[in-house]
């Protein structure tokens, strides 16, 4: 058995090319990943950029094009329509074909449908991806003798298929008695919410800098400024139990909070540090002196399962 990461499946030279049985987990949130294998990103700064700009030339409105070309334009993405695709696909094709290095050879694997692709673009680039991934035609994932998909969203309107590129995936429902089993008591809690002047991260936490918190009234601290009450309230909530997961809006949040918690730099995991393998995850060490017991910082959180598909 091996664990790894989707794109060591899903890429022009696998790292598994021969697996028996594939379980993808999450993957609900996996379309990105599958997905990516026939991408084609084109960035702002190569000529390609302008050129596919000028192929669409009137189908692209005039105010759109200068804020796509303008440095400072933003990070707005839009999609072109797929039929504005299809009309110029013979010019397309000309200017993609000059490409050069891995993005030709990215191009190559779609070149025969590129009238079925999605073309993305944004001030920073093009990105161009199949709207279904071929994945009918990548022996790495056709080639084992099972798939099982696991997720907790799996709905019912062809996301996961259109995901994966597969016809049909069968669905496996839930027993009845999964209703009446528990996996332990979660304690939800919204600090912000707290009815408190106080921030709830301590003295000099996550909202100490936000202008516009209202000012500190004065009346008994909650929080002691001792060094040791890492985090305020929050902080002794977590020293409760020793485990949490800490929901954050984006990165910066995340790492604020991690710094306020006293979470060490070699115990944080963000999102793209386990592409290359799983090696940032071995030198893991709980509870290292300065942390608090069960703290890791994380730019996400993941749900809980509840079903399981397979084909």
């Amino acid at each position: 058995m091996a664990v790894t990461v989707y794109s060591h499946v899903f890429n022009t030279n696998p790292a598994f090319p021969d697996a028996q049985s594939l379980l993808f987990d999450d993957a609900y949130a996996a379309e990105g990943f599958v997905a990516d294998a026939w991408a084609v990103d084109i960035p702002a700064t190569v000529s390609q950029f302008t050129s596919l700009l000028d192929v669409f030339g009137d189908d692209l409105d005039p105010h759109l094009v200068s804020r796509l070309t303008d440095a400072y334009g933003g990070t707005d993405v839009r999609l072109v329509p797929v039929p504005t695709v299809a009309k110029h696909a013979v010019e397309l094709d000309r200017v993609l074909s000059t490409l050069v290095g891995n993005s030709w050879h990215r191009f190559k694997m779609v070149r025969s449908q590129l009238r079925a692709c999605l073309f993305y673009v944004s001030p920073q680039g093009w990105y161009i991806r199949p709207m279904i991934p071929p994945t009918f035609a990548h022996t790495p994932f056709m080639g084992p003798q099972q798939r099982i998909y696991l997720s907790a969203t799996l709905g019912e309107g062809g996301e996961l298929e259109r995901a994966f590129g597969r016809p049909m995936i069968t669905r496996i429902a839930a027993p009845p008695e999964w209703e009446s089993i528990g996996s332990g008591r979660r304690f939800f809690v919204f600090p912000d919410l707290a009815e408190s002047t106080n921030d709830p991260f301590g003295p000099g936490g996550l909202h100490s800098a936000d202008t516009h918190q209202p000012a500190a009234q004065t009346g008994p601290a909650e929080a002691s400024a001792n060094p040791a009450d890492k985090g305020g309230l929050v902080g002794r909530l977590i020293g409760l139990r020793g485990k949490c997961v800490v929901l954050t809006p984006d990165g910066k949040s995340a790492t604020m909070i991690a710094d306020t918690l006293g979470v060490p730099q070699t115990e944080r995991f963000r999102p793209g540090d386990t592409l290359d393998g799983l090696q940032p995850l071995k030198i893991y060490h709980p509870e290292a002196p300065g942390q608090m017991p069960g703290v890791s910082e994380f730019s996400g959180a993941r749900a809980g399962r509840g079903r399981v598909s397979s084909v």
